[in-house]
């Protein structure tokens, strides 16, 4: 009886297949895994978030200060047009 000896084309598919198989059923490597924001980039973020902060205040303080000077002018204008109007009667 003579044993038959596997063809080398034989061999490389059963290797193959067994490479196949063996990725298929490795877990998945952390490399999938999400990646989420670095310190750095975060860090960046919140310098930039305080900047427009900063400035969202100014603007807002300088809209309140124009807001005021100018009920306080309309203020004025009215006190004086009441005056005045007392006056000539």
């Amino acid at each position: 009886m003579t044993v038959a000896q596997p063809s080398e084309e034989a061999e490389m598919k059963r290797l193959v297949l067994a490479a196949v198989v063996a990725l298929m059923l490795a877990p998945a490597a952390p490399a999938t895994a999400a990646k989420g924001p670095t310190l750095r980039s975060l860090q960046a973020q919140i310098t930039t978030l305080k900047k427009q902060v900063k400035t969202l205040q100014k603007k807002v303080k300088a809209n309140e200060n124009l807001t005021l000077r100018r009920s306080s002018a309309l203020r004025r204008r009215s006190t004086t047009s009441a005056s005045a109007r007392h006056s000539r009667s």
